[in-house]
């Protein structure tokens, strides 16, 4: 552990190279530099094997000396000082913050003028992880109002919530009538919702997945369509019929809407975290129900996902 802590880990920030250990860089366990270096956030690398940071240097160093020494000495030049507010904000480092505003020369502020800001946030902070960013995109466009061809609208000084839901169930309407048969799966509809609804905007895809799955005869569909050959036609798991109609023959929205939501579900820290580097004064995810891939076979009806939060955001 203490040999990881020693390892010297060199970045590029900005073109300009650094130098620096593992053990100061997640110093401070909220800011941004120790949840890239512990997992939490990809990393870009240089064509030196650098690890890559897309900010201006100009301070970095200065940073460094707060994380290696806990203090910093800080310019009194009020431009400087606001220059360094704005890379511990991206940097997540309240403690820097806090000594810029206790010289009374500049001031903090959580309030964003305009839905434009927000998203210009988003796009500077959130560097490669394009589902995240995305998931971020929808929960504000949900929260404040914007979207594909929308007018930005000005963020309200209000708080805002929006439900994040993914709810899906198979049912079998041929059950108890014809019970299953070894592992033969009965199942020939699935209902599928998954939904994104703030205040101002919602982004819903709802529909019913009709399947051929109809074992009166025996005959009635092509194995072939779930990857099974003649033989295992009285043998395909629900699973598989689900996870076609459910999630590879889905079309590209509705498909990004899935995977935005599980992202949502799976990664709410990192949801969080986001939220926060955007300027938000409180980000407050909770879970509802979480019950996932339970196995449906064996039943008239079952449930295979049924998955919902609550993010809550105060600016």
């Amino acid at each position: 552990m203490a040999a990881d802590a020693d390892k010297i880990i060199s970045l590029n920030v900005g073109g300009v190279k650094f130098a620096t250990s593992l053990e100061t860089l997640t110093r401070d366990p909220e800011s941004m530099l120790a949840r890239m270096f512990q997992g939490d956030i990809g990393k870009r690398r240089d064509d030196k094997g650098r690890i890559f940071i897309d900010r201006d240097s100009k301070h970095f160093g200065l940073i460094l000396n707060y994380l290696r020494d806990g203090t910093c000495v800080l310019p009194q030049d009020a431009q400087q000082l606001k220059e360094i507010l704005q890379e511990a904000e991206f940097y997540v480092l309240d403690d820097i913050k806090t000594l810029i505003t206790s010289t009374g020369i500049v001031t903090t502020s959580n309030q964003h003028n305009s839905a434009q800001q927000l998203r210009q946030m988003i796009s500077d902070n959130l560097m490669e992880d394009a589902l995240l960013r995305e998931t971020v995109d929808l929960v504000l466009a949900c929260a404040y109002g914007w979207g594909p061809g929308n007018t930005l609208r000005q963020v309200p000084s209000r708080a805002a919530c929006v439900v994040v839901s993914l709810n899906e169930t198979a049912c079998s309407p041929l059950f108890p009538r014809h019970p299953p048969s070894r592992d033969e799966t009965l199942y020939v509809y699935f209902q599928q919702s998954i939904r994104f609804e703030g205040p101002v905007q919602q982004e819903v895809y709802s529909r019913k997945h009709e399947t051929d799955l109809i074992h009166e005869d025996g005959m009635s569909y092509n194995p072939r369509t779930y990857g099974c050959s003649d033989s295992q036609r009285f043998h395909i798991k629900t699973q598989q019929v689900y996870r076609k109609h459910c999630i590879d023959d889905l079309a590209a929205y509705p498909k990004r809407l899935r995977e935005c939501a599980l992202h949502t579900l799976a990664n709410p820290n990192a949801l969080q975290w986001a939220l926060e580097m955007c300027g938000f004064k409180e980000a407050n995810i909770s879970m509802k129900e979480s019950v996932l891939d339970q196995s449906p076979d064996g039943s008239s009806q079952a449930v295979i996902s049924r998955l919902t939060c609550y993010i809550s955001l105060t600016l």
